[in-house]
């Protein structure tokens, strides 16, 4: 998922905040994670973001997931985007539109998810 989003390098650094489905509020489990790179002096500066939330609820013996991804620049302007749905390892990925309506009120309702309180 890291390369469909844009990010290369066997080396990726991120710090990421996760929210498990029991304490999110909405059932969903949700993720931010800042994306930095490492300079010749040894600071991690960032570079992007990474967010997304998803819900997986079983059908028997099998999980299905219905979730969503971002990427976006460090000023919050979507770069990519997927939802990705199906069966747990065997997930169907469909990249959306970085430039509807949808995706923008989608990615926004994820920001404000952790970002609400910032003023």
């Amino acid at each position: 998922m890291a390369e469909k989003l844009g990010f290369r390098g066997e080396h990726l650094i991120s710090k990421t905040i996760q929210i498990t489905p029991q304490k999110s509020g909405d059932g969903r489990a949700h993720y931010v994670s800042v994306i930095v790179h490492q300079t010749k002096d040894g600071r991690e500066v960032p570079d992007a973001l990474e967010m997304g939330s998803g819900l997986t609820k079983k059908d028997g013996d099998k999980l299905v997931v219905d979730a969503l991804v971002f990427s976006a620049d460090l000023k919050g302007v979507v770069q990519k985007a997927f939802h990705n749905s199906g069966l747990a390892h065997h997930l169907q990925s469909e990249e959306l539109p970085t430039d509807s309506r949808k995706t923008r009120r989608l990615f926004q309702k994820e920001l404000k998810f952790f970002f609400a309180k910032v003023k």
